[in-house]
């Protein structure tokens, strides 16, 4: 008990000193509050990072785990919401009306805010970049309305190398999930248009984008405008519901709206694109259902009976352990169960490559 304690000490101590690195970077008091939020989204983050790390070396564990978070976290404040907001909603008609290769509806409130979310994880890349490179390098962004397959080709149109814009060297492409998430996941042909793709882990939850529209007023708004506008009641009580939408709307309007982001690593498209191999899977003691998970390469699109063991393929080590390949088995891929019915290109976070220096020369241009 007594090593635990000791171990949860270190754990907000250093934890403290990058969370208030990085709030100086926004010119953010680390206040109690924010501080407790803030905690809160790198204990999501902890327990996808270190999934597999072996827990007899906790103080090596936690010492990494920081640093990562030093070396590619950022901040991202109302002004970051607001802007990736706005863009997103100048994209609104081009998106998906329903998740990606399946037939449920996505309402315009979870498109949006699903679309403000991808955008915030190229905005957190670009703060990285520049602030890992003292400014010399900044990613620019598109916003601009293109054709579906040029939108595709890449996340970063430019580089700012010196304050003087240049083509970099390779096609960048950025994924956004939230901290608990596991997979880089590239679906259908978007594979095939970058030559890099990144993943970027957002400390937001189901009431982030709320919190937002409060924070701006928005939710606010429509209170205004109902009490100008109805005269009387038509449920029991509604005034009484009236007051308590009041003082949710204020209770949210005070929430902290800053968030942690995170480049959690990145692949190149020639790992994506081989057969999906299962590092690590129950596979040995399975069943029925073999859980991944581990792994990385593309997935064939799914039969209606859903993908199978027969479509991946297993380290040797599995092979010999069961006297050949598991055939005919469900799969499930730990902790989301299966992806959608198309082609997908997968990497485990704890496959991604995490050094930033070799992900930064891919950006540099071609100078003389």
């Amino acid at each position: 008990m007594r090593e635990d304690r000791a171990l949860e000490e270190k754990w907000k101590d250093q934890g403290k000193e990058v969370l208030e690195q990085l709030s100086r970077r926004e010119g953010l008091d680390l206040t109690g509050e924010y501080l407790t939020e803030f905690f809160s989204q790198a204990c999501d983050l902890a327990k996808s990072e270190l999934f597999f790390e072996d827990l007899d070396e906790t103080e090596r564990i936690v010492a990494n785990f920081w640093s990562k978070v030093e070396k590619g976290g950022v901040l991202l404040s109302q002004c970051d919401y607001l802007r990736a907001s706005v863009v997103a909603l100048s994209f609104f008609h081009r998106f998906a009306k329903t998740d990606f290769g399946s037939s449920r509806q996505r309402s315009f409130g979870q498109a949006w805010a699903d679309a403000t979310q991808g955008i915030l994880g190229e905005i957190a890349f670009q703060k990285v970049i520049k602030a890992t490179t003292d400014g010399r390098l900044v990613p620019i962004l598109d916003a601009k309305e293109e054709e579906l397959d040029v939108a595709l080709s890449a996340d970063v149109i430019r580089v700012l190398f010196n304050k003087q814009p240049h083509e970099p060297k390779k096609k960048v492409s950025i994924k956004t999930t939230k901290m608990n998430g596991r997979w880089l996941d590239v679906p259908y042909a978007q594979r095939k248009h970058s030559d890099v793709y990144v993943l970027v882990k957002i400390g937001t939850n189901p009431n982030t984008f709320f919190k937002f529209l409060a924070e701006a007023g928005a939710i606010r708004r429509i209170l205004a405008i109902y009490t100008k506008s109805i005269k009387d009641e038509v449920f029991e009580a509604e005034s009484n519901a009236y007051e308590k939408a009041r003082r949710t709307v204020k209770e949210l309007e005070k929430s902290s709206l800053f968030t942690i982001a995170i480049v959690a690593g990145w692949q190149e498209k020639a790992s994506l694109n081989r057969p999906f191999l299962a590092s690590k899977s129950n596979a040995i003691r399975a069943r029925s259902t073999v859980t991944i998970y581990s792994g990385i390469g593309t997935i064939p699109s799914a039969s209606k009976g859903g993908l199978t063991t027969d479509q991946i393929d297993f380290p040797d080590s599995i092979k010999e352990a069961i006297g050949g390949k598991p055939n005919g088995l469900k799969i499930s891929f730990h902790p989301i169960g299966s992806f959608s019915k198309a082609e997908h290109a997968l990497s485990s976070t704890d496959l991604l490559n995490s050094d930033l220096e070799p992900l930064i020369e891919f950006l540099y241009p071609e100078v003389p």
